[in-house]
């Protein structure tokens, strides 16, 4: 079960991130997936490995440096549900939106990233999943 804490401590991570980072990429995965192990003592140069699904014996996908990264996350993390991301206006802002066309249109279906002023598209796109995450009803 994903932890809404741990969700909410990402997304501000998130929000402060000035650009890719390896720990975050790494937190990201064991936060939105939380039954992953990191195999720490099983190490590539500095980044982890990991023993389960869906990134066994992988590195953790440079998912802050990375739109195909991030895209497939969304993938793995809210199956079926579609995106938008755009930049756009003055200083060329970053913007993503995630939402689940299963669902009504209305009522808080839609997930907005706040404006990322760096541009990183990859970041406001994780911005947008952690924050539909923290929005979908727990299974508590």
């Amino acid at each position: 079960m994903v932890d809404r804490a741990t969700l909410e401590a990402l997304r501000e991570r998130v929000r402060k991130a000035e650009g890719p980072d390896r720990e975050l990429d790494e937190a990201i995965c064991l936060g939105v997936f939380p039954d992953l192990r990191p195999a720490a003592p099983h190490c590539v140069g500095d980044d982890p490995i990991f023993w389960d699904e869906p990134f066994y014996k992988k590195r953790p996908p440079k998912l802050t440096a990375s739109i195909d990264a991030a895209v497939a996350l969304v993938g793995q993390a809210a199956p079926g549900w579609s995106f938008a991301v755009r930049k756009s206006g003055f200083g060329d802002p970053a913007q993503a939106d995630l939402w689940n066309p299963m669902k009504s249109p209305g009522g808080g279906n839609n997930h907005r990233a706040k404006d990322r002023r760096d541009g990183s598209i990859p970041l406001a796109l994780l911005d947008a999943l952690l924050t539909a995450l923290l929005m979908e009803p727990s299974d508590d």
